[in-house]
């Protein structure tokens, strides 16, 4: 005879250390669910210092017109951006311009032979 278990442990919602709990099919309720950490509004909490770029040179050509457009679209919360050059134009300097204008945290990513020159 079949009988039910009651309320078992897959019936239980489950509590996160956040205060939210997911339902007996396991989505979080949207209400209390926040994909992203608070905004920090970029102060450096952890005593950190600025990132300033220490250079003899200064952007030219389209780097001129590319930092602010990309700073602003950050800014602007544009999440998809495309900065694109061929070998040797400034894009480094391009992007560490931008960090330095935003303040924000950032990964670099460059290939071996890069980094091995």
């Amino acid at each position: 005879m079949a009988r039910s278990p009651g309320k078992g442990v897959s019936e239980m919602p489950m509590m996160f250390g956040g205060g939210f709990a997911l339902d007996a099919a396991g989505a979080l309720p949207s209400d209390n669910w926040t994909p992203h950490r608070p905004d920090r509004n970029w102060v450096k909490l952890d005593g950190g210092k600025a990132f300033r770029v220490h250079s003899p040179y200064e952007p030219a050509g389209d780097q001129v017109t590319a930092i602010p457009e990309l700073v602003d679209g950050i800014q602007q919360g544009e999440r998809d951006q495309v900065l694109l050059g061929a070998t040797g134009t400034g894009k480094t300097f391009t992007m560490a311009k931008i960090i330095e204008a935003t303040q924000r945290p950032a990964l670099i990513l460059a290939p071996n032979k890069t980094l091995a020159a």
